[in-house]
């Protein structure tokens, strides 16, 4: 087991934090409120770093701008390389030596990450060794370099230690292979129509050097020093090269018609083909090109070359008045939403940029490759041919394009997962319902992953120590749902997006530590959010909120309702109530997380005014509860009857007289019912009597997971049952069940021949009523328990208890009677269909002849 204790302490005390009470993090230890709502302490605000979450008056970054000269030759896949750095000592620290990375010797067979890949291999595992990043030259400010290579990493002494204020010109020549297989990372796609040749970190550049840590050795690849992007990249006459930047030069590198339709399409508002693959797009004669792009704000890059790219493109509009080129390149055999996709890009841009801040880069490249995702500043490259891990190509470009902002714009330490891909699933997860596209995962599917009892690593862990079956889960799912949660169940998303709008503009293109986020939101917010941070971020924390008590006051539902509820592990969250009268009216509660800041149980009071039918805790299911079996009242237990002189034939006879009459009942010849619960759920019950035969009834039920025909309510052959619209076939005793459940009046055949009809000798306390409970056992075995209201006679619920698994329901829940055309009907239904989640209906339409 992992002592999650001690790596707490050991990363708290790495950042800079005060970790009170992390004890608590074990759901085995139960609920101390002390705990956890003591205070996280913060590291003290500086002159760099401010109390509240911004930068401070003396913040400084320092600052590398890049020049770079590169030539590929696609028989070799040889890539020949110039990179000219000036960089920028920004700092108050006088610099002896420098520190740079360069990727490329991943693929070193004696590098760090080769000798870490399993021998079954990883998506991230080295699979094809080259010899990396072969420096030819290294020049300091014109003399040569006093350099190291160490693994991924390039120390530079300095013969003149770099002052505060002053600048140093690098100058590095360098060759490396470009491997096929890049570690999902880079690579070569061979295709038809040729290779695509994607090169990711294609130049060594600097380190970040910052007021935390001083060199970020051993960072991951999105935690980059800002700075510009000038490239010049040459490859053979009938490739097109794409990437990070503006491309300065399109002039040179296009021929006049296929320059026209580039510069039509980046001025319009609609996506248009530029070229089709196996077009010819150079100037004629040239037999190499250089490409020239241009990125004032970026301080890395992504770049592809191929003669098999399909070319789309236009321009998104922005909101702070600039129009950004939007493409999408990518070769034959595509997934087919590869089409749309340059118009979903822009979509997308532009709905992030109307959230947050508008988009940063000055153009927007997507291209389709071999890997399964990633992001560079203006760029993202996708797996061209299928939907990736899952996602659609939808969905993963909505990812990609997400990156600029996090952790590409905020450039904050993506060692901490959810600093990068954590706030980038939030904003992901937003944006797809803001353009009705697919979301990042199924909130049902978080909620049941966090409910499983395994312990596992804080999110707030880095990067290297997150055991690589839970990255997904600890640094995407996990962090997203609780943005989620503190947006939607804590703070509300008006003050949420402010606060989260305002930590972007204080922090972009600089770099945000992770204290900086807690306190930005919780000084914009106005909330003290440790106890939120502790049970999210810092531990391992479990929710499990119940049910404990529900009770009437003076014992008469018409004075209202005492709810107990109790919090029985380690994570505080707010309560959401809702509690449904019999007489159809419906309380929401909310109350913060604080009512269990001095204890583990709370007792409120709502001001009903009839029986509660029930009392439901987190009736969306949003919170991940690990036991949601206490979640749900309708009260319980028996009470002995003393009118003994009932039978069941008077229960039933006094309902269908309180609903109508069983004269009017049976003469009806046409009738229907549609309850909806929303937007294509619906519960449609209809009866039509069949002309010429007066025992003969159609009935029709839809839910949002079945729809029933019932055509004839004798003959078992003609009953007709599909499930999901696909015919299914059903055995006798389920036939029988449809029969019952599918009526809507099941009381007038009760008592038919070889049926058995038992009335229970004690009251049933169900619902908050004293209620009257009849089992009918049919001819075919099937049992079903009806319960009516003592008071009233009416019909309170339902429940299958027959042979085999529930077709339609387990349980129908009747509430809010009111009378339609001669005919008491109850307005609101309520449908278990399968065992877990109860769903609410309105009666919408009601019609009879």
């Amino acid at each position: 087991m992992v002592n999650h204790t001690y790596r707490n302490a050991l990363l708290m005390l790495a950042l800079g934090f005060s970790m009170p009470a992390l004890a608590q993090q074990h759901p085995e230890n139960g609920y101390d409120p002390v705990a956890a709502f003591a205070p996280v302490s913060h590291p003290p605000g500086n002159a760099q770093r401010s109390f509240n979450g911004t930068p401070g008056q003396g913040y400084w970054q320092n600052r590398a701008d890049n020049k770079i000269v590169l030539s590929l030759d696609t028989a070799s896949r040889k890539v020949q390389g110039q990179v000219t750095i000036v960089y920028s000592n920004n700092s108050p620290d006088t610099l002896s030596y420098l520190w740079l990375v360069t990727i490329l010797n991943r693929f070193r067979s004696d590098s760090r990450e080769s000798l870490l890949t399993p021998p079954e291999g990883s998506r991230f595992g080295v699979k094809e060794y080259t010899d990396g990043c072969v420096i030819e030259r290294f020049l300091a400010d014109q003399q040569p370099a006093d350099y190291r290579v160490s693994d991924n990493y390039i120390r530079v002494a300095l013969a003149k230690p770099l002052l505060p204020g002053k600048q140093m010109k690098l100058e590095i020549g360098y060759h490396y292979t470009l491997p096929e297989s890049g570690a999902d990372y880079m690579g070569v796609l061979k295709t038809p129509h040729g290779g695509v040749y994607q090169l990711s970190s294609v130049f060594p550049r600097m380190c970040v050097y910052d007021d935390l840590r001083g060199w970020n050795v051993l960072s991951t690849q999105y935690y980059v020093e800002t700075g510009s992007i000038d490239m010049r990249f040459t490859a053979p006459a009938n490739l097109i090269v794409q990437g990070t930047g503006t491309l300065m030069n399109p002039r040179e590198v296009m021929r006049p018609e296929l320059l026209q339709r580039y510069r039509t399409a980046i001025a319009g508002d609609n996506a248009m083909r530029i070229r089709t693959a196996g077009d010819a797009t150079a100037p004629k004669g040239a037999e190499t090109l250089t490409w020239h792009f241009s990125e004032p704000q970026a301080g890395d890059g992504i770049w592809a070359a191929s003669a098999a790219f399909n070319w789309d493109a236009l321009g998104t509009p922005l909101p702070d008045g600039r129009r950004v080129p939007t493409m999408a390149l990518y070769p034959p055999g595509s997934h087919r939403e590869w089409d749309t996709i340059a118009t979903a890009m822009s979509r997308i841009i532009k709905a992030y940029s109307n959230q947050w801040t508008p988009y940063p880069y000055t153009s927007a490249v997507n291209i389709g490759a071999a890997i399964t995702g990633v992001a560079s500043p203006g760029v993202s490259v996708l797996r061209y041919d299928q939907s990736s891990s899952g996602s659609t190509v939808w969905g993963k470009t909505n990812h990609e394009i997400g990156h600029a902002w996090f952790n590409l714009m905020i450039a904050g330490d993506s060692r901490i997962g959810w600093m990068c891909e954590g706030q980038n699933t939030f904003i992901n997860i937003l944006n797809a319902a803001t353009l009705n596209g697919p979301g990042p995962y199924e909130w049902e599917n978080a909620v049941q992953w966090m409910t499983m009892k395994e312990n596992r690593a804080p999110i707030h862990t880095t990067f290297g120590s997150v055991p690589p079956k839970d990255m997904g889960a600890l640094m995407y799912l996990k962090p997203s749902m609780a943005f989620m949660l503190l947006r939607n169940e804590v703070l509300g998303a008006e003050r949420f997006d402010d606060a989260f709008r305002r930590y972007i503009r204080s922090w972009s293109f600089r770099h945000p530590a992770p204290h900086d986020f807690f306190r930005a939101m919780e000084n914009a917010a106005g909330e003290d959010l440790s106890w939120f941070w502790r049970a999210w971020f810092f531990t391992d924390a479990r929710l499990d909120q119940g049910i404990r008590k529900v009770t009437y006051t003076t014992g008469n539902p018409a004075n209202g309702i005492f709810i107990t509820l109790v919090n029985k592990l380690a994570m505080p969250m707010p309560v959401n109530l809702l509690v449904r009268e019999f007489n159809g009216k419906s309380h929401r509660i909310k109350l913060p997380a604080q009512v269990w800041e001095w204890n583990d149980q709370h007792t409120l009071k709502v001001p009903t005014t009839s029986p509660v039918t029930a009392v439901l805790l987190d009736p969306e299911n949003r919170l991940p509860d690990m036991d949601r079996s206490d979640n749900i009242w309708i009260g319980g237990g028996t009470k002995l009857r003393t009118d003994k002189t009932v039978t069941a034939q008077q229960v039933i006879d006094r309902y269908l007289e309180a609903i109508g009459g069983k004269t009017q009942l049976t003469q009806l010849r046409s009738v229907k019912l549609e309850y909806r619960a929303g937007p294509g759920n619906a519960f449609v019950m209809a009866q039509r009597l069949e002309p010429g035969n007066a025992s003969s009834w159609s009935t029709m039920l839809e839910t949002g997971h079945t729809q029933l025909m019932l055509k004839s309510l004798q003959v078992a052959d003609s009953l007709q049952f599909s499930s999901f619209s696909q015919p299914q076939h059903v055995t006798l005793a389920e036939a029988d069940q449809l029969r019952y459940a599918g009526a809507l009046f099941p009381e007038l055949r009760f008592f038919e021949a070889g049926n058995k009809v038992m009335l229970s000798d004690s009251f049933m306390l169900i619902h908050g009523v004293e209620a009257y409970l009849v089992t009918v056992t049919t001819a075919a075995g099937n049992t079903w328990k009806c319960y009516y209201d003592a008071a009233s006679g009416m019909k309170v619920r339902e429940e299958f208890k027959g042979q085999g698994t529930p077709l339609l329901y387990n349980s129908k829940v009747m509430s809010a009677y009111e009378t339609h055309d001669g005919i008491k009907i109850p307005n609101q239904v309520t449908l278990n269909e399968d065992g877990t989640k109860d769903e609410q209906y309105e009666l919408k339409i009601f019609s009879k002849s």
